[in-house]
């Protein structure tokens, strides 16, 4: 699930061609791929589209893999210039290396209990020093994610999970409740689509330092700043040298309408390189999430402490955004990721014969905010094992395992 390579990209785009290329043509079109598709030097300009010869337009999926049948959900919202691969990131490991990693088999904790938890795609155990070939201007450390179940802030306090206090002492509740009759939960994360990173510092950090690299004429950074002060009286400037330390102390919900508005035909057509957005979506996400569809659990299981002390508000290790942490234990990763439906199937079930607002049916985007406001508590039974089996061997008959 780590994107695709070079090779894969150039196949891709040559075979979207609606006439087979041979030849010279063939040879041409290769060469401008591979010209243009690998790591970036330096941002597209805004809207610039990548030039490949008899092939006249390419295809937004075929840059943005993770966008939907309906357009949406990918890495960028308006279309990107350059395949997304182009923007690799390029990390250094962190001081405290991450905990191996551990397999696991949803029949571990068959009768035990779990709820679902929405976090983002952001990576862990590492510092990003480059994009591409860009080098940026500071390095930035990667707090996860699923990967923080195996930090260093797991590593010193055996915390599983950062959220705000609300949050975790509603784990911390369910999980005593449990423990009264004996029972044991389980945190399963589940992955959501690329933008939820927009929340994160770390996101609009590494699109602003992309952005400050950036040939961008003044004339358009003082168009981008009015705009911007418009909606945050606050903002300082994108050529700032505060600017880093703002995005850092910045409410999650001004990161949100910076990087958002970075990620807009508004900004476009004002000359910003928009793909800044997308390029630190993707340059801070989890290899191993990165093709990842939204809506699938089981890249990290934790089992949540139900002891009083289990709620760390002072960590020895503060992750980057989130206050507050959990203690408890983590468990593993699933060979195969299941959907929320198949980890959640009675709640989800419920959903059926719903109808939105408008009398149409719920769609899946519709099920997952009801199961994330619910977050419920569901037994894994016999039958969820089964599904997870049968799915396990569909994989690897289909050779998409590594062992």
């Amino acid at each position: 699930m780590a994107g695709r390579g070079l090779f894969q990209i150039i196949d891709d785009i040559v075979n979207s061609s609606k006439k087979p290329l041979t030849g010279k043509d063939l040879r041409a079109a290769t060469k401008a791929i591979q010209s243009q598709a690998g790591p970036i030097s330096q941002l597209p300009k805004a809207g610039e589209k990548m030039l490949i010869p008899s092939i006249r337009q390419i295809k937004k999926d075929l840059l943005d893999t993770q966008l939907n049948s309906s357009g949406s959900g990918g890495y960028g919202s308006i279309g990107l210039s350059r395949p997304v691969e182009a923007y690799s990131p390029r990390n250094v490991t962190s001081n405290t290396p991450l905990n191996a990693e551990k397999r696991m088999s949803l029949e571990d904790i068959e009768l035990q209990y779990i709820t679902p938890t929405y976090w983002d795609r952001s990576d862990a155990g590492n510092t990003l020093t480059g994009v591409g070939k860009m080098d940026l201007q500071r390095g930035y450390e990667q707090g996860g994610g699923i990967g923080f179940m195996r930090g260093p802030s797991a590593q010193a306090d055996n915390s599983v999970a950062a959220s705000e206090l609300g949050v975790v002492s509603r784990y911390n509740n369910m999980a005593q409740e449990l423990a009264q009759d004996g029972k044991t939960l389980n945190l399963v994360p589940i992955s959501m689509i690329p933008d939820a990173l927009d929340f994160q510092a770390i996101t609009s950090r590494v699109a602003a330092d992309l952005l400050q690299q950036s040939k961008i004429k003044k004339s358009v950074i003082s168009d981008f700043d009015e705009a911007i002060k418009a909606r945050d009286k606050t903002w300082p400037g994108l050529l700032s040298e505060n600017l880093d330390t703002y995005i850092q102390t910045a409410s999650p919900d001004q990161r949100k309408a910076f990087i958002r508005f970075v990620d807009s035909k508004a900004a476009q057509k004002m000359g910003i390189p928009t793909d800044a957005a997308a390029a630190a979506r993707y340059s801070v996400t989890d290899p191993a999430q990165r093709t990842l569809p939204p809506g699938f659990g089981g890249m990290g299981i934790a089992r949540i402490s139900p002891s009083s002390d289990a709620i760390v508000q002072n960590p020895k290790v503060p992750h980057p955004d989130f206050s507050t942490q959990i203690r408890g234990d983590y468990l593993g990763k699933l060979d195969v990721p299941m959907h929320q439906s198949l980890l959640f199937p009675k709640t989800w079930g419920s959903f059926d014969g719903q109808l939105d607002k408008n009398g149409f049916p719920l769609t899946d985007a519709n099920k997952t905010y009801g199961l994330k406001t619910k977050a419920p508590v569901e037994q894994v039974t016999r039958e969820m094992v089964d599904n997870y089996m049968t799915n396990l061997e569909l994989a690897k008959a289909r050779g998409l395992l590594d062992f």
